[in-house]
């Protein structure tokens, strides 16, 4: 409560903790009006631009086209965090309208993601979404160039790879341990996936982005679509992935671990909430994801409701509260601290994290 001083971290998180109970459940009319709008003005803007005339013409639908569908493309976060009963057909609906025709079906993306979470896989060669940036400017620059090639891989991914599901053996554990992640870590292994109801829809969201693939083909070589369509989603994806990027940089963690176990306040502590909410802010980081720091501590708060948790937070804690800590002003702030690689506080978390 404000005013009191807490003197640690657990007592801290509880008080987060209690204050997000309220927000523990998803609410479901939101969820659906969000996802079906942003699918409808998305693909509503990229079809005007495949029909256009000109360049300009058309990029005035795609660029706007291009920041709906990133932030389309978000939803696979909350899919991965709805718990069976909480939103049904939510999973099927945003495989349909966005990970299939993007080719990042959500197999690709929810155990890892998962990992990412664990307090024994964070920051580990088991976390996909962790890579030590902070202070390697050029590994972080040379990222975005790596997005070039991503549609063009995605494309042989599911039009020639599903194949090795009939083959079965060494060739298809190949495939589905090191071709099947979503993540930030190119270079990665995946473990074998045991739950059994995940296998399902694994093997219908492969199958049926094959199809998908197939159906795109068959429609361009019988001149039904013009090639440009897949052209232009490439140059699509190849900015959602330039915006993600960016995002990760300068909106979810500073990076500083290097493969180490983390206890659960340095884990929060390397976590980053952005304080800016303006126009930018919900372009490059829709969905609640300016609240990463926050998600973070209490996963199970929905993504549209975390700005209300994190308004009741500051309306309780005092100066002492470690959560002003992991709150910054802005995209670029975060950007230079993992540039420069400093930050007092951070380095200090760092070493303690050695």
């Amino acid at each position: 409560m404000k005013g009191e001083s807490m003197k640690n971290f657990d007592e801290q998180v509880k008080l987060i903790f209690r204050l997000a109970q309220k927000y523990n459940k998803y609410p479901k009319a939101t969820y659906w009006l969000n996802l079906l709008a942003t699918a409808v003005l998305a693909w509503g803007l990229f079809i005007a631009a495949y029909l256009s005339d000109g360049l300009v013409q058309r990029a005035i639908y795609l660029v706007p086209s291009i920041f709906a569908l990133y932030r389309l493309a978000t939803f696979t976060h909350e899919v991965v965090h709805i718990k069976k009963g909480q939103v049904p057909g939510f999973r099927l609906a945003w495989s349909v309208l966005c990970g299939i025709p993007l080719l990042a079906p959500h197999f690709m993306y929810r155990e890892l993601h998962l990992a990412h979470h664990s307090k024994n896989k964070y920051n580990t060669d088991k976390d996909i979404e962790y890579f030590p940036f902070f202070g390697k400017a050029f590994s972080m620059h040379t990222y975005y160039f790596k997005n070039l090639a991503l549609p063009f891989l995605s494309l042989y991914r599911f039009a020639i790879l599903p194949l090795t599901f009939f083959v079965g053996g060494k060739i298809r554990n190949l495939i589905e341990q090191k071709a099947s992640c979503m993540g930030i870590r190119f270079v990665f292994t995946r473990e074998k996936l045991k739950n059994k109801t995940e296998r399902k829809y694994w093997v219908i969201e492969e199958m049926a982005t094959f199809i998908y693939v197939w159906s795109i083909i068959g429609l361009i070589t019988s001149n039904n679509l013009a090639i440009d369509l897949v052209y232009q989603w490439a140059v699509a994806m190849v900015a959602i992935l330039t915006l993600n990027t960016f995002r990760f940089l300068s909106a979810t963690h500073l990076y500083w671990g290097q493969g180490e176990k983390m206890t659960f306040e340095q884990h929060i502590m390397d976590s980053v909430n952005i304080k800016n909410k303006g126009v930018f802010a919900k372009l490059i980081a829709p969905v609640g994801q300016t609240y990463h720091g926050l998600h973070h501590i209490v996963p199970f708060v929905p993504g549209l409701e975390l700005h209300k948790l994190h308004k009741d937070i500051m309306s309780e804690i005092d100066e002492s509260h470690f959560y002003h800590k992991i709150n910054y002003e802005g995209f670029l702030q975060v950007y230079g601290l993992l540039l420069k690689g400093k930050g007092p506080e951070h380095e200090t978390q760092k070493l303690e994290a050695a």
